[in-house]
């Protein structure tokens, strides 16, 4: 919530899933769903695969250079999380309607103080009957 204009995010789910029937314990797959605001109508889904590398160690930064330079200056035996994946979206209510976008990439990053940022997110659209 942003409390001066007092707006919300649309809202989302975060889902990881693991495949428990690999007794190694394969890779995981995040899928974040988030709401397209304002009419609500439309999903942003980002899936794609997790991995955890012990910085110090070879990691594949998919040549993108912040990436390289995070990992470079990671402290030693510290735990990064990197996802990358594809983008679509799809119908609200169906999940029909799939339209491929790209694909994406994210890393975990220290969890920075509350000060240090501000999110706005438009104010809501209702649909009045």
């Amino acid at each position: 919530l942003d409390r001066e204009t007092k707006q919300r995010s649309s809202g989302g789910t975060w889902k990881l899933l693991v495949d428990e029937s690999n007794p190694q314990g394969g890779p995981a797959h995040l899928r974040i769903r988030l709401v397209v605001p304002p009419q609500k109508q439309r999903i942003l889904v980002m899936e794609g695969t997790v991995t955890r590398v012990r910085s110090g160690m070879t990691m594949n930064a998919f040549g993108i250079p912040i990436v390289e330079e995070r990992a470079k200056s990671a402290k030693s035996g510290e735990d990064v999380i990197y996802c990358h994946g594809k983008v679509h979206m799809e119908d609200a209510v169906t999940g029909k309607n799939k339209e491929e976008i790209g694909e994406f990439s994210m890393s975990k990053l220290a969890t920075p103080n509350e000060g240090d940022y501000v999110v706005t997110v438009p104010q809501p659209v209702r649909n009045q009957d």
